[in-house]
Formats: C-alpha cells, sequence, structure tokens
C-alpha cells in the first residue's frame, strides 16, 4: 500500500479502488506507516512541502491578557 501511495501519489480513496481495499484499511496503513496526506505533499516531487500544524509549544498564563 506504500509503494503504491508513493507510485501513483493519489488518496486513500482512489488507492482503495485501485487494490480493491476498503478506503478505511487504506488509512490505516498509510497512517501506521505516517504517511502524510496528500494536500501535504508537493504534486511534482511527492516531497513533503507543509509542515504539521501542531507545535510542540505551549505558552499558557495564569490570566487572559498575561
Amino acid at each position: 500500500m506504500v509503494r503504491a501511495r508513493q507510485r501513483w501519489r493519489e488518496g486513500r480513496d482512489r488507492l482503495a479502488q485501485r487494490t480493491g481495499v476498503p478506503p478505511r484499511t487504506v488509512s490505516r496503513i498509510l497512517a501506521r506507516h505516517q504517511m502524510p496526506p496528500i494536500a501535504a505533499l508537493d504534486p511534482v516531487t511527492g516531497a513533503l512541502i507543509r509542515s504539521v500544524k501542531a507545535t510542540g509549544h505551549r505558552y499558557e498564563r495564569g490570566a487572559p491578557g498575561d
């Protein structure tokens, strides 16, 4: 499944149609192998162009406006 994703650069629904595997199973396999979403990849090269939205740093204050 990972090779198919790298080869065709398609999302889970199209990969499911090509391989005959249910879409939910395809998404679980891709998540297990930490494959980024298609929207985060460069369409030509397939390289990761967008960083993850989650950040490792949170600044919490005691009161709003501090």
